[in-house]
């Protein structure tokens, strides 16, 4: 959100000049000016995928835990920050 205060400052239009989207789609995110475009995290999801990893490496030792690669599904939540990629073109 503050790249767009910053960028709307310096005369940089968003989305016509400079597409911008952010993550973690907060509350305020559709309140800005204009409102972000943003990819929805299941933050709940991670945080209890999060403690549970940790209860386990607490249970059985932190070395005895091996990476893991965990996917969540997210959302692009489009607002007015950014043009779809479809309609961008290169110069």
């Amino acid at each position: 959100m503050g790249v767009i205060q910053v960028l709307a400052n310096q005369g940089i239009k968003i989305p016509e000049n400079l597409s911008v989207v952010g993550c973690d789609n907060i509350k305020l995110a559709s309140f800005t000016n204009p409102p972000l475009t943003t990819v929805d995290i299941p933050k709940r999801e991670i945080a209890e995928q999060a403690a549970h990893i940790l209860l386990e490496m607490i249970d059985r030792g932190a070395d005895s835990f091996r990476g893991q690669n965990i996917k969540y599904d997210t959302e692009l939540i489009e607002r007015n920050s950014a043009i779809p990629y479809r309609e961008c073109s290169v110069l």
